[in-house]
């Protein structure tokens, strides 16, 4: 008998490893039968302001003064929701919650049926969330990025449901960070603490033989680490960016991943300009229907395929396979 270790099921429930998409099997349905990509879960970074500088930042070469104006925001979620859309994942970029606007765009996005997480390295994200925000999320993950320097974090007006922290091993890790890390999350009570290595640069697997033996020795069945898939080559063709497309204010985006070859959003991977995101898809799933890719995005400089088996599920869905009935 296989018996899934806490890692591995950890990963399961809260990465985007495909499992997920295996639960939707509407848009799977539609890309099979009816060639048409739906967006699941738009990515928002909102603006590239942040109050940290941390060594490992994936986006460091930003334009950090830089945001997307409310109503531009507004209209975007619109057509997002027109095309399919089920969620939004608020996250930076810089940290979301420095947006002026953030609790508006919680609120609209409630009205409009999504879902709405959120991701920001605030180490009192209370003091931006207002009480219905706070309500309406389904879960906010903290970024302990300032443990290093900083332990006075305050979570406490976050329900225990919702709250989840992350932490990104770096050469300025120590033992010290990792207990404390684990003293949070077992003070928070958190549904879980997402470990992985820097993507700027660490190989994840050595940084997880090389800290396992610590993480196990906390005990806490909270932790495990994210393992970026560094020996997954990226497929020629990305499909990834149909149904969980990155916005960014430099304008919608293939993933959150293609930041890593220079640090800053490439327009390389660019897809479109919020406003044409109606067209876009109009003219990507037209290009599917007649059996073309939908864009041509070159991935052959893509160091961590983090999508690699969502991208591989949507490979298979959207070919005619031989004999698919002999399953």
């Amino acid at each position: 008998m296989i018996v899934i270790s806490n890692n591995e099921k950890l990963t399961q429930l809260y990465s985007s490893f495909g499992d997920k998409l295996l639960q939707h099997t509407d848009v799977l349905y539609s890309i099979q039968y009816n060639k048409k990509f739906k967006p699941i879960t738009v990515q928002l970074c909102p603006t590239n302001k942040c109050d940290l500088s941390c060594s490992y930042c994936s986006v460091s070469n930003r334009i950090k003064n830089s945001e997307i104006p409310f109503d531009t925001i507004k209209q975007g979620l619109n057509d997002f929701v027109k095309l399919g859309a089920k969620s939004l994942e608020i996250s930076g970029g810089g940290n979301p919650l420095l947006y002026p606007e953030i609790n508006k765009i919680i609120l609209y996005a409630h009205k409009l049926g999504l879902e709405i997480g959120i991701i920001t390295n605030s180490t009192k994200p209370h003091k931006y969330l207002s009480q219905e925000s706070i309500k309406i999320i389904k879960w906010i993950r903290v970024s302990l990025s300032a443990i290093d320097y900083h332990k006075n974090y305050d979570l406490n007006k976050i329900p225990t449901k919702k709250l989840a922290l992350s932490y990104i091993i770096n050469d300025k890790t120590t033992y010290e960070n990792i207990h404390d890390i684990s003293l949070i999350s077992k003070k928070y009570d958190v549904k879980f603490v997402r470990l992985a290595a820097d993507c700027t640069g660490d190989d994840s697997l050595f940084v997880k033989q090389k800290w396992n033996r610590f993480i196990n020795s906390e005990n806490n069945s909270k932790l495990f680490i994210k393992e970026i898939n560094d020996n997954y080559h990226a497929y020629q063709h990305c499909y990834v960016g149909m149904i969980r497309p990155y916005w960014v204010p430099e304008g919608v985006f293939i993933c959150s991943s293609h930041v890593l070859e220079a640090l800053n959003y490439n327009e390389k991977y660019k897809l479109c300009d919020v406003k044409n995101i109606l067209d876009f898809y109009q003219k990507a799933n037209y290009n599917v229907s007649i059996g073309k890719l939908p864009y041509c995005i070159d991935t052959e400089k893509c160091f961590h395929c983090y999508y690699y088996n969502n991208n591989k599920i949507l490979h298979t869905v959207v070919s005619d396979l031989p004999d698919k009935n002999f399953a």
